[in-house]
Formats: structure tokens, sequence, C-alpha cells
């Protein structure tokens, strides 16, 4: 045999190798061994059939299982190296996390850490953790912690993470408030669960006097208040609230005559937990039947979406309510937002009084900051009246010396929030 027919037949072999598998009639596999073999049968001469055939398909057979080691150990180096170059990614990314951040321009503050808590953003508050930060570090502007504004902010996650490294879970903002209050009052129970499994206290009262409890008695959360009395919650403090109450209305009494309740109709009076026909609780279909031309729209308000109700009254281009509704099927009313002065408390305090016309009614009980803004807190009529500031000077003097005595009378009510 010549060598341009060895080369042929060697051609023919390796075809016959690496092609795909077949099926015969009987659906048997036939084997590529078995018809390299037939074909070389039929083209090499008898003398020389034994001695050729047998080192060739020794050759064929040891060629195919050296490429089928070959292509297995690809496989492996291939797989071995996808995995590797992926830990090594994960490690490169969890210890340049910090240098990330500081190149994204966020400061390594306290403030940061109570910010990105509240978003939820795992990589950064472990980076501050992991730098050194003080977890229980406060906000300036409203004491809150990390784990405060994860608790507002609905992050189980983070609430975890932090109690896992020992946060402080019984901490007070500066209206005395616990991230178990916050918990309750926006409707967290997994987070509400984890604060009590971790030892906060229920029955810790805020500046105010209000209790976890009584957050989630006022936005209607059963659930999350009946946790919170199988974990020791004392339901008599609403008890104590009511009395104070009832001592600061005692006490205004004495104080310059005003137009009785029975005065000022139903439609404009404000009292506590109502304003005119909408009270505190109320399903927003009973609302819809007294105001049919009511207005929905969806609004975040302290991360939380929330569906606001728009009252316009007398063709008004601005609303003269607006009501914050719970979630849920019933969509309770659970803050009504007074903007038109033609309501009245039973005192006649309206949009229109100053601070000097609501102390000589009532017993102001606090000035609050909410959202940068100055409230008057009248705890007997469960109101705040927000603050019309125009002098930059009042606010510094009231952090100064923290008594509602440093707001001049003179300064007029923007807002009536009832709660």
């Amino acid at each position: 045999m010549n060598e341009a027919a060895i080369d042929e037949l060697l051609a023919v072999a390796n075809k016959e190798l690496f092609a795909p598998e077949s099926t015969s009639a009987n659906n048997e596999k036939i084997d590529p061994l078995s018809t390299i073999e037939d074909n070389l049968v039929k083209e090499i001469p008898p003398t020389q059939k034994l001695p050729f055939l047998s080192q060739l398909l020794q050759d064929a057979q040891i060629k195919k299982r050296f490429i089928t080691i070959l292509l297995l150990l690809c496989t492996c180096i291939l797989t071995g190296g996808f995995w590797g170059y992926q830990a090594a990614q994960q490690t490169v990314e969890d210890t340049l996390s910090l240098d990330k951040m500081i190149q994204q321009g966020i400061t390594f503050e306290g403030k940061n850490l109570i910010t990105y808590a509240g978003r939820g953003n795992k990589p950064i508050v472990v980076a501050f953790l992991d730098a050194g930060m003080d977890i229980n570090a406060t906000r300036n502007t409203d004491g809150w912690t990390a784990l405060t504004a994860a608790s507002f902010y609905k992050q189980p996650e983070i609430v975890k993470l932090l109690l896992e490294k020992q946060a402080l879970v019984n901490t007070q903002d500066r209206s005395g408030r616990t991230p178990l209050m916050y918990a309750a009052a926006v409707g967290t129970e997994e987070i509400t669960t984890m604060l009590l499994e971790a030892g906060a206290n229920p029955n810790m009262q805020d500046k105010n006097g209000r209790t976890a409890l009584m957050e989630a008695y006022s936005k209607k959360e059963v659930t999350i208040a009946e946790i919170l009395k199988n974990s020791g919650a004392d339901p008599s403090f609403s008890t104590i609230i009511e009395k104070e109450a009832a001592s600061d209305t005692l006490t205004s009494s004495t104080k310059k005559s005003s137009p009785t309740s029975s005065s000022i109709p139903n439609e404009i009076r404000m009292t506590a937990h109502k304003v005119g026909l909408i009270s505190i609780g109320m399903p927003l279909e009973d609302i819809k039947k007294i105001y049919p031309t009511l207005t929905l729209n969806e609004k975040y308000i302290d991360g939380n979406k929330k569906t606001i109700a728009a009252i316009y009254f007398e063709n008004n281009s601005a609303p003269s309510l607006i009501l914050e509704l719970s979630k849920g099927k019933s969509q309770l009313v659970s803050i009504i937002n007074v903007y038109d002065p033609k309501f009245k408390t039973d005192r006649n305090i309206t949009l229109d009084s100053t601070v000097g016309d609501i102390r000589n009614q009532y017993s102001i009980s606090e000035v609050q900051v909410i959202d940068h803004s100055l409230y008057l807190l009248v705890r007997s009529t469960k109101m705040l009246f927000e603050l019309d500031i125009n002098d930059p000077m009042i606010p510094i003097n009231w952090t100064e010396n923290g008594s509602p005595n440093s707001i001049p009378s003179d300064t007029k009510i923007k807002r009536v929030i009832m709660y």
C-alpha cells in the first residue's frame, strides 16, 4: 500500500471517529471502531490485514481515550478557574467596599450610617461597622440611631444585623420614641417580634406618654397589638393619658372664656380625634359618602407609600383637608391635616390664630420638631399646631432653652394636625 492510500485510510478513520453517533433501523448504536475495521478489511490485502489492523485500532483507541481525558481535564480547569475568579471578585468587593463608599462621596459619619440603615443598604452598613463606627451613633436632628431608622423604614435584614452586633434596643430619640414604637406604628410584625426578643421594653413611654401598644392601637394594627400584649405590654397606660388630658382640660377651663362647643357647627368644629364630620379611624368608604368629590393619590411619607385623600371646599384650588389613610382593605383615617382657617376648635382657635391665642386657651405640652418644622403640641386636644416661622432666630432660641415660652406670641399657625 502506497503512502497516499495510507493517508486516505487515516482520514476516513478520523472522520468516523469524530462523526456523530447514529442509530440503525433497530435503534442499536453503531460502534465507530467497527466501521473503521470493516473499511480496513475491505481495503487492506489479506497478507497485511492482521498486523496493520491491530496497530491502527490500538492507536485509535489510545487517541480516543487521550482526547476524552484531555476534554475532562480542560472542563475541570475551566470550572475551577471560574469559581476561583468569582470568589476572588467577592473578596475584592468586600475588602474594597469602604474605599468604594468613600469614592462615591459617602463620608464616614454617624448620620450616614443611620441614613443607609434606613435605606436597607447592607454593604454600606457593614462597611461602616467594620471600620469601627459606633453602632449606636445618634443623629443630631432627631436623635435617631441606625436601629431606629431600620425599624421605621421596615428593613428587617438590617434590624437583624444590628441586633446581632448588640445595638441598644431601648434607645430613645429626641421625642422619647423607641425603635419598638416606630415598628408598632408602621405595622411591621417581623421587626416588632425581633425587637421584643432582643429585650425591647413594650412599656416605655415617649415624651407624650405614648407607648408602643398605643401606637399599634392608633394605627389599627391589631396583630401587633396582640404581639405586644403577649410580651407584657400594659394596656392600662391608655387610661394614664386620658387622665392627663382631663387634667389639661380642667386647667384650661380657668383661662379666658371662649365660645362653647354648641356655638360652633359640627361641620367646621375641631375636637380631639375629629375635624368636622371626619374622625380618626373613620373608613374611607364612609368619607366618600359625605365628600364624594374627594381625590385619592399615593405619596411617599417618611419612606413609606401611603394613600392620601384630599378634600376641597368651595372650589378652592388648594385642599382644605388632607387625610392620611392606613394600609389594608378598610383604609382608615390615621392623620387629619387641616389647611382651611374656617375650621375652629372649641376655644375658637383657627389657622388665623397665633401662639399667644393658643397659650390663652390651652396648656401647651411642648414644642416638637417634625421634618424640620416646629409644632406646638396640645395633648388635651390631640393636636399639633405647625408654626409659620419667618424669623430664623425662633428655632435657634427654642433649641437653646427648650421651652415653649421661647416662641414669640405673634407667631402664626400654618397647619393643624389631628392624630
